[in-house]
């Protein structure tokens, strides 16, 4: 949006993932996809709005060949030989910048969440009650995917979060089984 800001982005995405763009003013439109019906959400809004760009994390189920096939232009492999301690959204982000599809200067932007006045307040009223319960999930399909501080978080909040999660990394995170 900031190298072409006339443009309209457009998400499609799964709940509850929605909701954390449904407010940001440089996203046109966020769509969601059925889970397991990925592959016909994507071929319709190829359909729907013909896309100069196309940009997918989604590589199953003939996902970026269909897009490749379909858009002008695609980057459907942001995936590439990820090291274990580059962040996603900052591997996505060099990848968009090297293939000239984002600004360089935007790769080191941090992420953001555009919150509406109500969401806003709600987090703060959350903040001020006297119980303040916490859920952690630090397990991720890929250690790429991981956040690096989970485990400092999850100490720092001793007592008061509830660490979930698969049982070989929570033993990892307690110090064995």
């Amino acid at each position: 949006h900031r190298r072409h800001p006339d443009a309209e982005l457009r998400v499609l995405t799964h709940q509850p993932g929605d909701v954390l763009l449904r407010h940001d003013p440089a996203v046109t439109t966020v769509a969601c996809a059925e889970r397991g019906r990925e592959r016909p959400a994507v071929l319709a809004e190829l359909d729907r709005w013909r896309p100069d760009l196309v940009v997918s994390t989604t590589r199953y189920d003939g996902i970026a060949d269909a897009i490749e096939e379909l858009a002008p232009q695609s980057v459907t492999d942001l995936w590439r030989s990820p090291p274990p301690d580059e962040p996603v959204g900052s591997r996505y982000l060099r990848i968009l910048a090297s293939g000239h599809v984002i600004d360089p200067r935007d790769v080191d932007l941090a992420p953001r969440i555009v919150l509406t006045d109500a969401e806003r307040i709600g987090g703060e009223q959350a903040l001020d009650d006297e119980v303040r319960p916490v859920v952690l999930v630090p397990a991720a399909g890929m250690a790429v995917k991981q956040w690096p501080h989970w485990r400092q978080l999850a100490t720092a909040l001793a007592g008061r979060a509830l660490v979930a999660g698969e049982p070989d990394v929570l033993d990892a995170w307690r110090g064995g089984p």
